[in-house]
């Protein structure tokens, strides 16, 4: 028995040394699919022709399933009070400026813009812009995250329109309104 003891022992060993090893083996199939789930979506660069001038609007007919009619000029802030921000849109700026006077803006300077999906990411360093195409009007709206964002006579809208498809609204301009 004693000659078989010193096998027993060195085969135990083995498996023991073999054990500790398996745990610790990452294979290549494993780093490739984390990596994957670790990922965030890719970012594209976008065509800013659509964001180049976004102008104000709001739902003025809840019950309208035609997006041309369900939404609209923002009458109050566009031709009463003059205090809602339309918006110009480049590669470097975001600007925002009082509908009514076009010497009144606020600039934002050194952004990056991104697209995903149908987000419009628009980034600086004290803030994150994000224009969800809501409608294939197009209507999209905007939320603001970061730093208090304090505008003067600027009132940032819910909903954003590129100017050059307002006229497809029906209420596309204050009309007669002498104000």
């Amino acid at each position: 028995m004693n000659m078989h003891c010193p096998y027993f022992l060195l085969i135990a060993l083995a498996l023991t040394g073999c054990r500790e090893a398996i745990p610790n083996r990452v294979d290549d199939s494993q780093v490739e699919n984390t990596a994957v789930i670790t990922e965030t979506p890719e970012e594209i660069a976008v065509d800013l022709s659509d964001y180049e001038q976004l102008i104000p609007i709001e739902i003025v007919d809840t019950t309208a399933r035609n997006s041309y009619e369900k939404y609209g000029i923002e009458f109050s802030g566009n031709c009463y009070a003059c205090d809602l921000a339309r918006i110009e849109l480049s590669q470097q700026r975001l600007t925002f400026i009082n509908v009514c006077d076009d010497n009144d803006r606020y600039e934002i300077n050194d952004i990056s813009c991104a697209a995903v999906g149908k987000e419009m990411r628009i980034r600086a360093d004290a803030y994150a812009f994000t224009l969800i195409k809501i409608d294939d009007a197009p209507v999209y709206e905007l939320s603001i995250t970061g730093k208090n964002l304090k505008l003067d006579n600027k009132r940032i809208a819910t909903f954003y329109t590129p100017a050059k498809k307002l006229h497809l609204f029906k209420e596309h301009d204050c009309g007669d309104f002498q104000g």
